[in-house]
């Protein structure tokens, strides 16, 4: 093997190993069958989503072994030397469903049995090495969507990071009126106290 080839090497399983060129042949070739190839940088995600599926098919599928859903590890590589790159790539914020759906063709249900450490199906424990890769993959999904939102102001990603559980706990707002006398629990309860009854 070329010893420069190796520093290049971004996937590698026992059938075979995916350089950077190999992504940039296919980034070019599917960027040249689009009518305008900028479409990747400003339209929402389906033509994002339409290049995964395109480097699966012309790169990531003919590495995989059969039981590729069960070696974390090698989908590991994938997740972090071509998605995570891809996402920063194409300004994306990464999403381990998105990468299960369109890159390596795994159930995202397996992911979260493995996030949660205990199979559904079954009950058994989760491999602790496994867990730990998709809690890593976790970490970066949801460190890069706080950054953004963080950076942008983005609403749609603030309310997509409440739903990942997020900022959980109950915002206060305090208004103050300084021209406005203070009035404490007791001075409100006889406040109540003196409102007539409401009708029946």
């Amino acid at each position: 093997m070329n010893e420069n080839l190796v520093d290049d090497i971004l996937v590698e399983s026992d059938i075979g190993f995916i350089t950077s060129q190999d992504i940039e042949k296919s980034i070019n070739d599917f960027e040249s069958s689009l009518n305008d190839p900028g479409i990747l940088y400003i339209n929402g995600h389906k033509s994002f989503n339409l290049l995964l599926r395109y480097i699966y098919k012309h790169n990531i599928k003919h590495i995989l072994p059969n039981t590729y859903n069960n070696d974390y590890e090698l989908l590991d590589q994938i997740f972090i030397n071509i998605y995570i790159n891809l996402c920063y790539r194409y300004n994306r914020i990464p999403s381990i469903s998105c990468f299960c759906i369109n890159l390596v063709f795994i159930d995202y249900g397996n992911v979260y049995d493995l996030k949660i450490g205990t199979y559904r199906s079954t009950g058994d424990k989760v491999n602790i090495n496994t867990k730990r890769i998709v809690e890593k993959w976790t970490r970066i999904c949801d460190g890069e969507l706080i950054d953004n939102v963080t950076h942008t102001g983005n609403i749609g990603a603030m309310f997509v990071a409440k739903t990942r559980g997020f900022r959980e706990e109950p915002q206060t707002i305090v208004m103050i009126d300084t021209h406005a006398p203070r009035i404490d629990a007791k001075q409100i309860s006889d406040v109540i106290g003196k409102l007539p009854e409401l009708p029946e």
